[in-house]
Parts: structure tokens; sequence; C-alpha cells
């Protein structure tokens, strides 16, 4: 922990006067957070870890490529048929995708900060 003197961190210990800069130290140290859950205890809190943005599996990719070919699909027929076809299912499909990699690009975007799941 940077200690000159080991026998500080024991007298700290003992009288309960350790110096709040050096508690994130003495936790990773220590390899666990008991004084940060004992004072969330103290105070009646709960402590919630705290996830990062969701990774994509291969099931996603699938999809939205998927989704992404089907919107081409019907792009290219409109584009064949030179607009006779009924828009609407062309349009639903390109928005549709569109939504899809901008929740990829909000996910990527935020994946390294934290994110609660609420989800049901």
């Amino acid at each position: 922990m940077g200690l000159n003197d080991h026998w500080s961190l024991y007298k700290w210990i003992e009288s309960g006067r350790f110096p709040a800069v050096l508690l994130t130290t003495y936790q990773n140290v220590c390899g666990i957070n008991l004084v940060t859950r004992w004072m969330a205890m103290h105070e009646r809190r709960l402590l919630v870890d705290m996830p990062v943005g969701k990774a994509g599996d291969e099931d996603d990719m699938v999809a939205l490529a998927t989704q992404f070919s089907q919107a081409v699909q019907l792009l290219r027929d409109f584009y064949k048929s030179n607009g006779a076809t009924d828009p609407a299912p062309v349009l639903d499909a390109l928005r549709s995708h569109l939504e899809s990699v901008a929740h990829h690009h909000i996910n990527v975007a935020g994946f390294s900060q934290p994110e609660l799941d609420f989800a049901p």
C-alpha cells in the first residue's frame, strides 16, 4: 500500500482511524470490499454492482444481418419495379433495420458506462 512502516496499518485498524484516501487501495490489496459493505450496512444502504453495456452475441449479429438482407431485398424489388410496388413495406423494413443499428450504436457507445437492466 506504499507505507513506510506496516505497523501504521495495524495501528489505524486498531484505533479505527484509517485514512479514507487509502480505503480503496486497502480493499484492492485485500481483494474484498469489506469496509465499503460495512459502511453501507451501517447507513442502511444497499450496494448494487454496476454492470456495463451488454455485449452482442452471435444471434444478435445474425439477426441484424438477416434484417439487413431482407430490407435490401425489398429495396431492390422496389427499385426494380420502378416504384410500382407499395413503398410501405420497404419503408417499414428500412426503419426497423435503422432502429436495430441505432440500438447497437448506443450499446457500443455506452459499453463502458454503467447500465442497469430493469427489463422484466
